[in-house]
């Protein structure tokens, strides 16, 4: 029983080192993704803007939002 558990905690471990996290950065189109008839359904009439893009005044600050960063799914 005990060779049967480490055999499998010795598994475990080898598959475990390709799980590792990435941290890729891609770019990707959000334009075609708008322009769905579920992204208009979802958005109504609320503009979007992204990044650098040119928008109206800000009518209405509600401040900042501050979260736990502590707190995670498995806290």
């Amino acid at each position: 029983m005990k060779l049967l558990t480490l055999a499998c905690v010795l598994v475990a471990c080898l598959f475990s080192a390709s799980s590792f996290a990435r941290d890729d950065l891609q770019t990707l189109p959000v334009q075609a993704l708008l322009e769905t008839t579920k992204a208009k359904q979802a958005l109504l009439d609320i503009p979007l803007y992204f990044a650098d893009q040119s928008h109206n005044t800000i009518k209405k600050t509600y401040g900042e939002v501050i979260t736990n960063k502590k707190t995670n799914a498995f806290n």
